[in-house]
């Protein structure tokens, strides 16, 4: 599989209007890499891409609970 140098995650804890840009260009890259067959690369950015919600989450729920 290619490198692909365009590819950034980036660590987000908050929504906010950057986090939204930031979802819909990450979604975008997706879209890209599943079409061109690059399905290692998709889910590899797919677990890095959901790391820092998991740790949002995992707060949430402690403190609902």
């Amino acid at each position: 599989m290619p490198h692909r140098a365009g590819m950034k995650f980036k660590t987000v804890t908050g929504t906010n209007q950057a986090d939204t840009r930031w979802l819909a260009e990450f979604t975008d890259e997706l879209d890209v890499m599943i079409s061109q067959r690059e399905f290692d690369a998709a889910v590899a950015g797919i677990e890095k891409g959901i790391q820092p919600w998991r740790a949002y989450l995992s707060m949430w729920v402690l403190r609902v609970a």
